[in-house]
Order: C-alpha cells, then structure tokens, then sequence
C-alpha cells in the first residue's frame, strides 16, 4: 500500500516536471526565434535563390501570370544591391525577360536599373533593351529616403528569404506592444500567436528548424502597419494631383490611375522545409512556399503562390565595392531620371549617376508664371511707339482729306 502510494506520488512527480518542462520551452519560443532572426539582420550577408510565383488575377478581371526568377541579394558597407532577373508569361503573350537592379547606397538613394533579357537571361543589346535608370534621392527631390527598407520591398514575393511576412519584419509582430500566447504544439514543437499592430501571426517552430518557423500564416487588415506606413497604402494607394513642385518634360506627364478595389484582408500563409546551419551554426531553409491571398470587398482574392529554393547563404560575405554596383552595363552618359524631379541633370558615369549635362531644357515644360508677376517692358515700348506711329498716320490722313483742290 505505501509502495504503491510513493509510486503514484513518483508517477505525480514525473508527469509535472515534464509538463514544467514544456512551458519552459514554450516560454522561451519568442525568444529564440528572434536569436535564430537576428543574422537576417546583418551587416554583411549574400543569398542566391531562385523561384516560380504563379499569380491568379481574377479579382481583377487580369489573365494568370507565371513569373521564374533568379534572386541575388548583397548586403555589407552600408549599401546593398537587390538583383532580380525575371522571366514573365502571360497567356496570348510571348515571354517577357526582364532584370531589375536595386542599388541602395550609404546616403539612403535608391537606383532602379533596368534592362531586358535575351533567352540565356544575358543582357540584350540593340535598340530594343528597355534599358533605364531611376533615381530615388531625398536631396534632390525632397522625397524620402528608403534606405536599408528599399532591400525588402524590392524583393516583394522574395522578402521571406530574409523572414520579412507582409512587408514587415517578423521578429515586430512579437514586440513590446504585442499580446503573444505560446502553447505546445506537440514533438517538441511550440506554436506562437500574436496579435499586434501589425498584425495577427501564427507561427510552429521548434528545435528541428533551428526556432525558425516551420510554419506561418500571417493575416493584416489595411490599416496594420508594415514598414512604412500601412499595408492599405501598399495595397491600395489612393490616386493623388501632382506635386506642384515636380517638373516632368513634355513626354512624360504624371500618370493617372484609377482607384484600387477596396481590400478586406490580406494573408501569407507558408511553410519551410530542409533546415540546415551555415559555417556560423546559424540556421536556415533550403525551400519556402508562401501562399498571398488579397481578398477585396467584391470578387474573387487574388492568390500569389511562390516557390523558392535557397541555392547559397553567407553570413560573413567579404563584399567588394564592385560587388556592391549593378552588374547591368549602361552607356557613360545615360540619362538617369531623378523621381519627382526628371529635369535634373544627372548620368551615368560607368558606376553610379552623378551630375552631368544640363538637360535640354526646350523640351521641358517649365513652371507658368502669374502674369501679374511678370512686365515686359521691351513689349511695352514697342505697343507704344505702334500706337503714336498710328496716331501720327491718322492725323496726316485727316489733315490732307481737308486740304483744299
């Protein structure tokens, strides 16, 4: 009887400390998820991955769109170049190769290079290259810096390659303003919600994935907060007059768009899989799938499913200033077209855009000025020396019509 009494008491004991145990774990979930985020965030890290993303439009009454893309990411010195070469095909359409540099520099500009592809996925040549350079500069333009955010948004479906989930990074859904509940998820797994404003986040992760997330789904209304600003404002930019400050040359007149369907809600649902750990022992995933789902007031969501496999990753890159440039070549002497004030004078300089030939300015449209602002006093001269030559001509006239036969 005492023995079997001890043995319930020891069977006690043993099913509350491995219960204990779990909560242990549990409570520390957040925490070392974002240890395992953290050099995501580093000074200097290259990626090489590779992806499909299938989009279906029918929300917006567009055709489905296939997009393959190679993805290269440089980060270190202060800079970063977010390369994307991209083959798009649509249905009824021939191929379209297409690669976007984004180069962000120290200063906080962001250049845009872009240029198509021929079927190698090698730069083309000719007169047909949509070739094109675009300049994001605060100095300049007054507009505001992007800096080291520009390397995320310009990956868009790729951000996860740096665990960034709608726009946002996923270590600011669990901050210090978050309501965070973690529970056991069963094999030694714990599962993660947060609500925050940024969002509602569900997460699976455990010691097999490094305390990365094998799992995650990711549901933002439009007014929960992303990067910058909110995700309506990705999702649903409201149509605006132009800047009474922009100055745009005859041919390119601020574009006009019409308002965005209203957007309900907007979810990133997704899995990793093949953890491994780099020569730092930091972990990451060879494949991710990620499933966006738009889903607008009226009419069927839009779905963006994207695949992606993780060729390489390094942690401690040693970057050269040249493997910080675009690897596009421009002619020295492109014109670079600076956002929201194209006017500027600013080329290409074989590595970077700096200030060159004045434009021509007679293909610009120049400010209008208020005529009460402006007297032309040579205009007034001539008006009046017009008038007394007519009065003098009138009087001659009159003075020979009365002069006697």
């Amino acid at each position: 009887m005492g023995f079997r009494a001890l043995g319930v008491v020891a069977l006690c004991v043993s099913l509350s400390g491995g219960f204990s145990a779990r909560l242990s774990v549990a409570g520390e979930a957040s925490d070392r998820l974002k240890a395992a985020l953290h050099p995501y965030r580093a000074t200097s890290l290259t990626i090489a991955a590779r992806g499909l993303a299938k989009r279906a439009n029918e929300g917006l009454s567009e055709p489905p769109v296939t997009e393959e893309s190679v993805v290269s990411i440089r980060i270190g010195d202060g800079r970063s170049v977010v390369s994307r070469k991209k083959l798009t095909r649509r249905p009824g359409d021939p191929p379209w190769r297409l690669q976007n540099d984004f180069v962000t520099y120290a200063d906080g500009s962001v250049l845009n290079c872009q240029a198509a592809l021929d079927e190698t996925f090698s730069q083309a040549g000719g007169v047909d290259n949509h070739m094109g350079l675009l300049l994001w500069n605060k100095e300049l333009a007054a507009h505001q810096a992007i800096e080291d955010e520009s390397v995320y948004r310009n990956l868009a479906d790729y951000e996860c390659l740096l665990w960034w989930i709608g726009r946002t990074p996923l270590t600011d859904y669990l901050g210090d303003d978050a309501q965070i509940e973690e529970e056991s998820a069963g094999d030694d797994r714990v599962q993660i919600t947060a609500a925050s404003p940024f969002g509602t986040v569900v997460l699976r992760l455990g010691h097999s994935s490094g305390w990365l997330p094998e799992k995650f789904r990711v549901t933002k209304l439009p007014t929960d907060r992303c990067f910058r600003g909110t995700i309506g404002d990705e999702y649903m930019p409201q149509p605006s007059p132009p800047d009474p400050s922009d100055v745009y040359p005859a041919d390119q007149q601020p574009p006009s768009f019409k308002s965005p369907p209203e957007v309900l809600t907007i979810t990133w649902e997704g899995e990793a899989t093949q953890f491994e750990q780099s020569n730092e022992s930091h972990p990451y995933a060879r494949r991710l799938r990620i499933v966006q789902a738009v889903n607008y007031a009226s009419g069927p969501p839009q779905i963006t499913e994207t695949e992606i496999e993780l060729e390489s990753i390094d942690f401690t890159a040693s970057l050269t200033s040249a493997d910080l440039e675009t690897q596009l070549k421009f002619p020295v002497g492109t014109r670079v077209s600076v956002a929201g004030a194209e006017h500027l004078p600013i080329v290409w300089d074989g590595t970077r855009p700096v200030v060159g030939i004045p434009a021509d300015t007679s293909r610009h449209r120049e400010p209008m000025q208020p005529l009460e602002a402006k007297t032309d006093w040579r205009l007034l001269w001539l008006v009046g020396v017009n008038v007394l030559l007519g009065i003098v001509l009138i009087v001659v006239f009159i003075r020979r019509k009365r002069r006697p036969r």
